[in-house]
């Protein structure tokens, strides 16, 4: 179903028996919508409006579908409902690297059933406001929300009652000039993405220039980095608790790291001075980048990381970042790793690297990997 009024799609996604998906479908397992449509608008040379999409040619529109985790993304939010909104990147937004910025907006409603009153008319649960969203297209879990309804509510009484479940999505559109499908002013990398942070200028410099660092870290290779508290704390929850919290680091001038790449935290550090993640071709360097961002809660560098991450799979890493995918929840490097495999399965079906990956014994992770091994036969 869809409202073209005020340049506004909506989808509606109905899911009748949802009282059987929350018994059978255990915490951190989703399910997909159907893929959907939206068109894109622009102002043609007349000024008049116009969309890009018609009943007969859906592709020359942004398509999407929403994920759905009927008992939480995670054992966090094990009570929750979590959905998101996912985009797919359309030929120019991949050929040119652009980013879709959009407003979109969620709303989840429910009726339930008896045999002698029948359904009862929808009742509203709960709403994500309107917001705006960049879509990089590497399937970072950031579009949506993960306590967006608690199974309370779609439940108040008893989980056994026969329910429905509508999820809503309304997706806003800015009219474009001329033809293009796609924000001109999307133009960016994702290495490049802003973070969120203001980065004032001249901040960069601080990296290098240590008469105003006050805190050092000492790596077991014997190497040291110096930087400012202040900067670090201001823009990371981790390192706000490691200096000025209550840790014995806090009180520390030279605080150890033990375990870590000295490159690799040193990424990391560039990146609060200066808001970017260094392009490199180094896989080693990238992944050490990624955990760090992830164990630091840096989603912004997480997001950078794995995007090049995944630019550089090939047959000696494809399991490494499928694993890492798989055990960081980012689907792009996992499906980056499996649809790896999957094409080149002739080459690598008898490679220690699959080996690693049965070893593994993780049966989602093999169902999926041969899921898409017999697509692409």
């Amino acid at each position: 179903m869809n409202n073209e009024q005020d340049n506004a799609f909506t989808y509606t996604w109905t899911i009748p028996g949802f009282q059987d998906l929350v018994h059978r479908v255990p915490t951190g397992y989703f399910l997909y919508s159907d893929l959907f449509w939206s068109p894109v608008y622009r102002v043609d040379i007349d000024n008049s409006l116009i969309s890009s999409m018609s009943s007969t040619r859906r592709n020359s529109g942004h398509s999407w579908r929403l994920r759905m985790y009927p008992r939480g993304y995670d054992e966090r939010y094990k009570s929750y409902l979590s959905v998101y909104l996912e985009g797919f990147q359309t030929c120019e937004e991949k050929e040119k690297s652009l980013t879709r910025h959009k407003e979109f907006e969620l709303e989840a409603f429910r009726s339930q059933s008896d045999p002698v009153n029948g359904p009862s008319a929808p009742i509203h649960l709960a709403s994500l406001q309107r917001s705006s969203q960049s879509f990089n297209f590497n399937n970072v879990i950031n579009c949506g929300q993960h306590q967006f309804c608690s199974l309370e509510e779609v439940f108040p009484n008893d989980r056994n009652v026969n329910t429905t479940l509508i999820i809503r999505v309304r997706i806003f559109d800015k009219p474009q000039s001329g033809s293009s499908s796609t924000n001109s002013d999307s133009n960016h990398s994702s290495s490049s993405v802003s973070s969120g942070i203001v980065f004032p200028a001249g901040l960069n410099d601080f990296l290098t220039d240590e008469l105003l660092a006050d805190v050092e870290f000492v790596f077991d290779c014997g190497s040291r980095l110096k930087a400012h508290r202040i900067i670090l704390a201001a823009q990371s929850t981790y390192f706000k608790a490691l200096l000025l919290g209550r840790w014995r680091e806090s009180k520390m001038d030279s605080i150890p790291i033990k375990d870590t790449d000295h490159n690799s935290f040193r990424s990391v550090l560039q990146f609060f001075y200066t808001g970017r993640l260094e392009q490199t071709s180094d896989v080693d360097l990238l992944t050490g980048v990624y955990i760090l961002a992830d164990k630091f809660d840096l989603k912004e560098l997480v997001q950078m990381a794995a995007s090049q991450i995944v630019k550089f799979v090939n047959d000696e890493n494809w399991d490494e970042i499928l694993l890492l995918g798989w055990r960081t929840n980012n689907d792009g490097m996992r499906k980056a790793g499996i649809e790896y495999a999957a094409e080149n399965w002739s080459k690598v079906k008898n490679s220690d690297n699959t080996k690693r990956v049965l070893a593994a014994q993780d049966v989602n992770i093999i169902e999926e990997l041969m899921a898409c091994v017999f697509f692409h036969k």
